[in-house]
């Protein structure tokens, strides 16, 4: 075709007269064969002509199907847009089409077919792998977890099942059957590599990368795309997810019957759980999370961190922490015994439930220091929220172990309280002063207060105990 070159009226017309005969009908170009522009490198064959939205003036698209694409997973569908920009030419006699493809475009192609070759062997992989963990032992609980046990008035009806509530009381009568009960997990490359699934690895790289597969498969990635924690509906639903990944399948040995433990809550139940389900609300990528009501909680911080959820736990903390994303997405507190300490007559009465299991005198605060023996921090944060031991005491009229300075001042005030404090130790310590070290460890600063002000050996010699000599001994000529 020769181009006139002329007026400049002229030289548009015969232009828009080449484009016009350029783009034919696109039902015309049913199986022509779809080239490159530029390399004449294959593409497929043109199979339909697909009209996508209702708006009329949307262009065509032209659905392109290579059968035998070179990476071998199988055909590859290309929708190219039918415009003057992509679409090049089209010749009836060769019945072949050129067309120049946007970067990326056919790509999109590629990555689905390897996500259709994909998607039954990451099935096969993870149906595998949970139950090569279950038969290995069940989860992984924390090291401060402990053994699930059941009571009646934990268990609903426990009479239909008389032999559970009694034969599992103990960590070696039960035994963890499934150790996931949430939703599927995308494998990470390093284990899919360790158990020698080279050709997994190919095809999620050729897919589109892990993050991609996941999403697209509906598989749950550690892996979050940039500003994935700055809207909180992720992260509520990310919570959600890791409180319902909690529950932990048992089985009694003696009976065989089996319930449900929850590693965050504590609870136990016949039925099975509910796996969180994600429902679109509209178009727009709205959703609501469909939960069991008594799994939305708030996980501690120590549950967070043993199940190695480092990830969840910074977002929780860019937040505002525990409490404040708590309070935000009302999600109360996992224990409800600890967030009941706030109340003062629910710390008088746990107060007293330890003294009383400790035998320890009642009306007497506790140290500090028996309190973190037994592993009662929750007491013991409660006591220091609430303004400390001694405002806590005179809140309750209770005496302290730990007196005032002031009443060290008097030598003969410290040796009472000292020997006090020796009648309650063993009877190997009561012959001997107590060391600085010693009454560090159990909380008695005020005890050593008193020796500094007034020395051990002076106290000693009130008390008739030999002092402390450490030390060079004295030089005797």
């Amino acid at each position: 075709m020769i181009w006139s070159i002329g007026h400049k009226s002229s030289q548009k017309a015969s232009i828009s007269t080449i484009k016009h005969q350029r783009l034919r009908p696109p039902s015309d170009l049913i199986g022509y064969t779809a080239k490159t522009a530029r390399r004449r490198k294959h593409v497929g064959v043109v199979e339909e002509v697909v009209y996508p939205g209702d708006c009329e003036l949307s262009p065509p698209n032209l659905l392109v199907i290579n059968s035998n694409p070179d990476h071998g997973y199988g055909p590859e569908h290309h929708q190219i847009p039918y415009v003057e920009g992509i679409v090049r030419s089209a010749d009836a006699q060769e019945r072949l089409v050129l067309v120049d493809p946007p970067l990326g475009l056919l790509d999109l192609g590629r990555q689905q077919a390897a996500l259709q070759f994909l998607e039954p062997l990451l099935e096969e992989f993870i149906a595998e792998a949970n139950a090569a963990a279950a038969a290995a032992g069940g989860s992984e609980q924390g090291p401060d977890a402990a053994p699930p046990t059941l009571a009646q008035s934990d268990m609903p009806d426990v009479a239909a099942k008389p032999h559970l509530a009694s034969a599992a009381t103990g960590p070696e009568q039960a035994r963890a059957l499934r150790p996931d009960l949430a939703a599927r997990t995308m494998p990470t490359r390093a284990a899919l590599q360790a158990a020698g699934r080279a050709d997994i690895v190919r095809a999620v790289r050729a897919a589109g990368g892990s993050l991609a597969v996941a999403q697209r498969l509906g598989l749950r990635s550690r892996r979050r795309p940039v500003g994935f924690w700055d809207s909180t509906d992720n992260l509520d639903e990310e919570l959600s997810h890791f409180v319902a990944g909690q529950w932990v399948a048992l089985q009694d040995v003696a009976t065989g019957a089996t319930y449900y433990y929850n590693l965050v809550t504590a609870r136990t139940q016949w039925d099975e759980p509910i796996r969180p389900q994600k429902v679109a609300l509209d178009d727009e990528g709205s959703f609501l999370v469909v939960e069991d009501e008594a799994d939305r909680v708030m996980p501690s911080r120590n549950a967070v961190l043993s199940a190695a959820r480092f990830d969840l736990h910074h977002a929780i903390q860019y937040c505002g922490g525990y409490r404040a994303v708590g309070d935000m997405l009302d999600r109360p507190s996992a224990w409800p015994r600890f967030q009941s300490l706030c109340d003062p007559g629910a710390l008088k009465s746990e107060i007293e439930a330890f003294l009383k299991e400790q035998g320890r005198p009642e009306g007497m605060m506790p140290p500090a220091a028996a309190l973190a023996e037994a592993n009662r921090h929750d007491l013991l944060n409660a006591i220091n929220k609430a303004g400390g031991f001694h405002a806590v005491a005179e809140r309750l009229g209770w005496a302290t172990q730990r007196r005032e300075r002031a009443a060290m001042r008097d030598a003969d005030a410290a040796a009472a309280e000292l020997a006090e404090y020796l009648r309650q130790l063993p009877w190997s310590f009561r012959a001997r002063m107590p060391t600085h070290a010693q009454l560090r460890s159990a909380g008695r600063h005020d005890l050593r207060y008193a020796l500094q002000m007034h020395g051990s050996a002076e106290l000693a010699q009130r008390l008739g105990l030999p002092p402390n000599r450490r030390g060079r001994r004295p030089n005797i000529d």
